[in-house]
């Protein structure tokens, strides 16, 4: 890396000394729990989520606060976590009784979810082909983390951030346009 690249990446210094996993906890809940949020399209999942996280976050706590950015360790904790989080409930599902097993969606959670399955799908095809891109958007949209912060997370530089999003907007505008292509094609057939 030539020193020029290095003048542009941004680095977040590693938790002072004197921070605690409360304070921790305390000044990164909102933001963690809405990228939770955008993971699992589910409040109370993204609870969940979350609250494994800080678990493991509590475990692991030293290694936590001696890394070099502390919040991306626990941003792909919980990104790992929220992958899980529907494996291990599918797993346990087969062992509750009938009684237990919850109702059906409702027609509001329905209709609040009507939008998200093309984002989802076109995200999914973005995160396949380009992932960093995906990772740039999704934190930048879904999380609402500034170029800087994304860079710093990331370990790039704020333009190759900048790059990232529009490139990945630009694939995404694209993905839906072949979506709505192939929509058109099967209301003609």
């Amino acid at each position: 890396m030539t020193n020029s690249e290095r003048e542009n990446e941004v680095v977040l210094p590693p938790l002072a000394a004197e921070v605690g996993l409360e304070d921790f906890i305390r000044d990164h809940k909102n933001p963690l729990l809405r990228a939770a949020i955008a993971h699992t399209r589910n409040l109370h999942d993204a609870d969940e989520v979350l609250t494994m996280t800080f678990y493991e976050v509590y475990k692991k706590w030293p290694r936590v606060k001696a890394h070099p950015n502390p919040i991306a360790l626990v941003r792909t904790m919980l990104w790992h976590n929220s992958k899980n989080f529907y494996r291990t409930e599918a797993r346990r599902k087969d062992n509750l009784p009938l009684e237990a097993a919850p109702d059906g969606p409702t027609v509001d959670d329905l209709l609040f979810l009507r939008g998200h399955d093309r984002l989802d799908a076109a995200l999914e095809q973005l995160d396949s082909r380009a992932e960093k891109q995906a990772k740039c958007i999704r934190l930048h949209f879904q999380s609402g983390l500034t170029h800087d912060e994304i860079a710093a997370e990331l370990s790039i530089t704020t333009k190759a951030v900048q790059a990232n999003i529009y490139k990945g907007l630009k694939r995404l505008k694209s993905e839906f346009e072949l979506m709505d292509r192939a929509a058109l094609g099967d209301e003609d057939s």
